[in-house]
């Protein structure tokens, strides 16, 4: 057990410190990265922990971002190499394991039928993240808010298929689990649950010969887990239920670890844990406490050098900056000695942050299992949506062509867009055989949804993104050329924000991108004008949604 609480050692970051670049949270240096200082002193963790905040049943990433980040394969693949390090290690997961996920684009499809249908496929996913949980050597789990929709008899057969624990995230629940040879007391507090109730549970656990003691808070607020985390009888919190993008600086709360995972997959929380049967507070170490504390730092130093600065035209007189002027040197000097983490107490947790990127890799059962799962997904679409046609365009309104009738008259435009990512949109759905997924198709095709355009299963002539997609539907001015396009030229950034968006395009930026989009017949004079046409592609975007 630990002692009464001490004093808190806040990391007062921002959100945006997390990132460490514009891609993202911050990056392990490598799949086996550990607290370099640690390792050096304290020998091997006795005990590893994996965390999952809100995986929500993200199978994998969408594919369009610059370096897209999650996958059920790459998390069987990091956990199974995490675990075969010579170290102990359990998977944890708070907060909602196999729903909350955002909803798919475009309209839903019509009638009852279709709804069935939906709930069917979405069955399938879950089965098929159920097994994926199973091959990491899952100890425990909860269902959320969003999980505990789910129909009771479901949620059983899910807790089968993967295995471990499974716990409802309402009041407060405990048990006593076996993890590396030790007796590990699990306390799950759900929104409603009280603080109290989760002491008296966590010390059950400990009179019960739990030597570690891990709550798993689900909450639409981290205040609950940090609160937790100053119990003595809590070891470590991990929070979830929030489906926060970015996870939060893992803290000391009282002599007790705050950790927090993200969402989606996108990547895991890694905790080392090093003097477990030892008295005392755990403190954090590690690559990732590191980056966070220097960006803290940097932030500090920057702003108060701005200010000196400020002060000094101001005419302030010396003695008033000499105090001003001692902080700063002290905060340079603490950011120096900042990878000095020196010898390692008695007890303490090397915390790092794994991406779960390209390089992680991915267990190749698992990927079978999802190439399977799209081809079956695909077909069953294609035949459960066989009837649905898009509305007609209101009688006088204009409805789509298709941009091989834009290019009988703009020649040039056209041969260049076919050679952009835009103009090979769709193929690149065909080829993931997800040409008839509804949460993909609606920004590969052109008019999704729209009267007179394209659904899901009727793209005739409207497959990838095309001149309407921005310019408007174009049969009026196919039809008279001295008719403008809906739109006309200027096309406004939110036409292009309802797929270059934050979750699917995380390097968008409207002028660049407009920018990009200028070629010779498309913006710049066309090549009969004596202006070269470029290559294929050469003007395009460098990412299609």
């Amino acid at each position: 057990m630990r002692p009464p609480a001490l004093p808190t050692l806040a990391l007062l970051v921002v959100a945006s410190c997390l990132a460490g670049c514009p891609d993202g949270p911050p990056r392990a240096t490598g799949p086996g990265e550990r607290d370099r200082a640690g390792a050096e002193t304290a020998g091997r963790p006795e005990l590893r922990l994996l965390l999952l905040s809100d995986p929500a049943g993200v199978l994998e990433p969408c594919g369009c971002t610059s370096r897209p980040l999650g996958g059920v394969d790459r998390l069987v693949a990091s956990a199974r190499r995490l675990a075969g390090e010579g170290v102990p290690t359990v998977l944890l997961v708070a907060g909602d394991a196999f729903t909350g996920a955002p909803e798919e684009k475009g309209p839903p499809p019509p009638g009852a039928d279709a709804e069935a249908h939906a709930r069917q496929v979405a069955r399938w996913r879950r089965e098929v993240f159920a097994e994926a949980l199973a091959r990491t050597g899952l100890l425990a789990a909860t269902w959320g808010p969003a999980d505990l929709a789910l129909p009771e008899p479901e949620r059983a057969a899910l807790a089968e298929r993967s295995g471990g624990r499974w716990f409802e995230a309402r009041g407060v629940h405990g048990a006593l689990l076996a993890a590396g040879g030790r007796k590990l007391g699990l306390v799950v507090v759900g929104p409603d649950g009280t603080l109290e109730a989760a002491r008296r549970q966590a010390a059950k656990l400990r009179s019960e010969g739990a030597r570690l003691v891990v709550a798993l808070a689900v909450a639409r607020r981290p205040a609950l887990a940090r609160r937790l985390a100053g119990l003595p009888e809590v070891d470590v919190a991990l929070f979830g239920g929030a489906h926060r993008p970015r996870p939060l600086p893992p803290d000391e709360v009282g002599g007790g670890l705050f950790v927090h995972a993200g969402r989606h997959l996108q990547g895991l929380a890694v905790v080392d844990l090093v003097g477990i049967e030892r008295d005392g507070a755990w403190v954090a170490r590690g690559p990732w406490r590191r980056r966070l504390e220097r960006e803290r730092l940097e932030t500090r130093i920057e702003d108060l050098t701005g200010r000196i600065e400020q002060w000094e035209r101001e005419g302030r007189p010396p003695e008033q900056l000499a105090p001003q002027r001692q902080r700063l040197e002290a905060l340079r000097a603490e950011l120096a000695k900042l990878d000095e983490e020196g010898p390692a107490p008695p007890r303490y947790a090397s915390v790092r942050w794994v991406e779960l990127g390209p390089e992680a890799g991915g267990d190749p059962e698992t990927r079978r299992s999802l190439d399977d799962l799209a081809r079956r997904i695909d077909e069953a679409n294609r035949q459960a949506y066989a009837d649905w046609r898009p509305a007609p365009a209101p009688p006088g309104a204009p409805r789509y062509v298709g941009a091989a009738r834009c290019g009988s008259c703009h020649e040039a435009a056209h041969a260049w867009w076919r050679g952009t990512p835009h103009g090979r949109a769709y193929a690149t759905l065909e080829q993931r055989h997800k040409a008839f997924h509804l949460e993909c198709v609606g920004c590969h095709v052109t008019g999704y949804g729209e009267p007179g355009g394209s659904t899901v299963t009727h793209v005739e002539g409207l497959q990838n993104v095309g001149c309407e997609v921005c310019h408007g539907p174009g049969s009026a001015h196919a039809a008279r050329p001295e008719t403008p396009p809906v739109r006309g030229r200027q096309v406004p950034e939110s036409v292009c924000v309802r797929c270059h968006n934050e979750e699917h395009s995380d390097r968008f930026d409207y002028r660049s991108y407009l920018a990009r989009l200028r070629a010779p017949g498309h913006g710049l004079p066309a090549p009969d004008q004596g202006v070269e046409a470029p290559k294929a592609g050469q003007a395009g975007p460098e990412q299609v949604h």
